[in-house]
């Protein structure tokens, strides 16, 4: 069952966490920039996009699916992200078929000969990614999806899809290339003449093609990019794309939310990113029945960032590769989940035991918090090590405040007491790191600590002149501590002290 963890918080930018700031894992991306579109200069007034000819595998008749991730520059524009039609310049609309983006909501024509078409599934108007997938099948049901969820379901009407001499086109109007350009980013395009199930959209969101699967007739991933201008298509058809228009500039590295491989062979793979909540609101949640679920604040931090995790397929509890000075009766979670990380970002993570166990006999939930740890591993086969003390357990739900997760596994343990989290190879997990947020601010703000073991803090704020503003000393297991809403403009000095370890910052409010 899927849970909603309200108190669940993921924290950008902590000071020294840079070397987490990992290349993207994503390959590389199409981009066409608005700005050289628009104003004076080289290359100004060019229309770009794939052209990807029209040979009979693109020429669907009983099935079809459009899917793709897309970052647009502006996205209540109306932009045509793939298709293939010929409207006679534009006069007799009557055949083929089409995705797009019209008001920041999906809108794809589908014409069997009637014209099938909607405009659902909203996605905020500011530039982020998204994923959009179109599927139709005669006879079935013709659906649209954000995000790997459903938005829009409606019976399909009509016969087949009518088919045309015009060429299959990526990246702007199919039926007349100078209009409708898609401005902005796309990465992993993919035509099918199959209906792709809801499972099927979500389970490869996240994941790059082999090629070869069932019904893939058109996969353009940028990845192979050689800088000619043809694109080859990655799928058996082999519908390879001339570029129009393009340079140097339009195929770039891709910060688009991929696993990278070691996660992509992973199982059930889900995604948190900027836009993994329609509408923005913070703290982000992203709920899975899989036993690791995250939640993240973007606002006023890294909006590129993101984090891709998926699980071994284990069920059950293991004794494999605990720490050396594992507890008394210690146990893990079978079940380990490998992330990919991208960007300054440092989640709370929650495991569900029930979920976690996969079927299997789940962990006991009956011990003190400080006896759950998180253990990490770079690969497989590996000992894992005790890196965090969870910060609280409630019914089945472990939790882990602000831990900076890299790009390796992750297992959840338990013992008759706590792990020792000594000897760790980062002194930075021994530390005190934290973040204040927003800054500058209107008045108000958070700080969010991260610890790697539950320890007492004493956070203090001073103004310019060094007088003490305001004093808390927090209980073992508090984290994130409240300022404002009315504090006077000017600067302040933040210090959080745990222990030994001290954390400043300077903070302005400006209204």
């Amino acid at each position: 069952m899927k849970r909603f963890f309200y108190l669940l918080i993921l924290v950008l930018g902590l000071p020294g966490l840079g070397s987490l700031y990992a290349q993207p894992p994503g390959g590389k991306m199409y981009f066409a920039d608005v700005s050289v579109f628009n104003n004076p200069g080289p290359g100004q007034g060019i229309v770009r996009f794939f052209r990807c000819g029209n040979a009979p595998s693109v020429n669907m008749a009983d099935a079809i699916t459009m899917e793709t991730w897309v970052k647009l520059t502006i996205p209540t524009d109306n932009q045509k992200v793939m298709g293939k039609v010929d409207a006679d310049g534009g006069a007799n609309f009557n055949d083929g078929y089409m995705l797009g983006i019209n008001g920041s909501r999906l809108n794809p024509e589908i014409w069997t000969p009637a014209n099938q078409s909607f405009q659902e599934g909203f996605m905020p108007p500011v530039s982020s990614w998204h994923h959009v997938a179109v599927t139709y099948e005669v006879g079935g049901m013709y659906r649209g999806y954000v995000d790997g969820q459903m938005v829009h379901e409606q019976a399909a009407a009509g016969g087949q899809i009518v088919n045309d001499d015009s060429d299959m086109i990526v990246g702007i109007s199919p039926w007349d290339p100078r209009f409708f350009m898609t401005f902005g980013s796309l990465d992993e395009v993919r035509l099918w003449d199959v209906a792709r199930t809801p499972e099927q959209i979500r389970d490869n969101m996240f994941k790059n093609l082999n090629g070869d699967e069932p019904g893939l007739v058109l996969y353009l991933n940028m990845d192979n990019d050689d800088g000619s201008q043809v694109m080859e298509d990655l799928s058996s058809q082999q519908n390879h794309c001339v570029k129009e228009g393009m340079d140097e500039t339009n195929i770039l590295p891709s910060t688009c939310p991929l696993g990278n491989a070691a996660t992509q062979g992973q199982q059930d793979l889900y995604g948190i990113w900027f836009a993994s909540d329609p509408f923005l609101q913070d703290p982000r949640t992203v709920e899975t029945d899989n036993g690791l679920s995250l939640s993240s604040f973007f606002i006023g931090q890294d909006s590129a960032a993101f984090v891709v995790w998926g699980h071994n397929g284990a069920s059950g509890t293991s004794t494999d590769g605990l720490p050396g000075n594992a507890p008394a009766n210690a146990l893990r979670t079978a079940r380990a989940w490998r992330t990919t990380v991208y960007g300054e970002i440092t989640p709370t993570l929650t495991f569900n035991l029930a979920d976690a166990a996969g079927g299997g006999a789940a962990l006991p939930n009956d011990k003190p918090a400080g006896h759950y740890t998180l253990l990490e591993r770079g690969e497989d086969g590996e000992t894992f090590r005790a890196i965090a003390v969870a910060s609280s357990i409630n019914g089945d739900d472990v939790t882990f405040e602000f831990y900076p997760v890299e790009e390796k596994s992750y297992a959840l343990a338990v013992g008759d007491d706590p792990f020792d989290l000594t000897g760790l190879h980062s002194p930075d997990k021994n530390s005190l790191s934290a973040k204040a947020f927003p800054n500058p601010s209107n008045g108000s703000f958070t700080l969010a600590v991260q610890l790697p073991a539950p320890r007492e803090i004493r956070v203090q704020l001073f103004n310019q002149l060094g007088e003490e503003v305001c004093a808390i000393t927090s209980g073992t297991l508090e984290r994130v501590f409240h300022f404002g809403p009315d504090l006077p403009n000017g600067t302040y000095i933040l210090r959080a002290r745990a222990g030994a370890d001290v954390f400043n910052e300077r903070v302005v409010v400006q209204r």
